[in-house]
């Protein structure tokens, strides 16, 4: 992320995406970005759900991917959601919260528990637009009103992006 070992140059870089740097031990390091949990749309002036929690809480990939191992029931998503399982709960036990690689809270620190989070999943999985590509296909999102990703597949794609603001 950083490209540099240089703890100074780190807190600059930090400093620029609003990252507060956190460093204990010896040379480990903790970024914290607080930000809302929903923003509003700069143009239509609407709000819109703006976060990660559902990416980066320690229990969002097992969770994850028991859904997706439910909807495509393929042995492969059966071991991926078996082992994210054992990799969680070890990591659960073993590593204490402030060296966890990515987790997520509240603003205030306050754990967002496994229940809320099932929540926060619950909402998107109800909301999800599902469709098979096809040859040709073009998609435009608006990044602000629209939470995008995909679910795992096999086969050759070519995908281009391209940003606009």
């Amino acid at each position: 992320m950083f490209q540099t070992k240089d703890k100074n140059e780190v807190e600059k870089i930090s400093k620029k995406q609003n990252f507060k740097v956190e460093w204990f031990g010896k040379d480990d390091l903790r970024l914290v970005n607080t930000t809302l949990a929903i923003r509003k749309h700069p143009e239509f002036n609407t709000s819109a759900w703006h976060n990660h929690s559902q990416v980066f809480h320690i229990d969002a990939a097992r969770k994850e991917y028991w859904r997706i191992f439910a909807r495509q029931k393929t042995i492969r998503g059966f071991l991926v959601a078996t082992t994210l399982e054992l990799l969680t709960f070890i990591k659960k036990i073993t590593t204490p919260k402030e060296y966890l690689d990515t987790h997520c809270t509240y603003g205030d620190g306050q754990e967002i528990s496994s229940i809320e989070l099932k929540q926060i999943q619950n909402t998107f999985w109800s909301n999800i637009s599902l469709f098979s590509w096809q040859d040709g296909d073009v998609l435009v999102i608006d990044n602000y009103s629209v939470s995008h990703g995909r679910h795992p597949f096999t086969g050759p794609r070519k995908i281009f992006v391209a940003w606009a603001d």
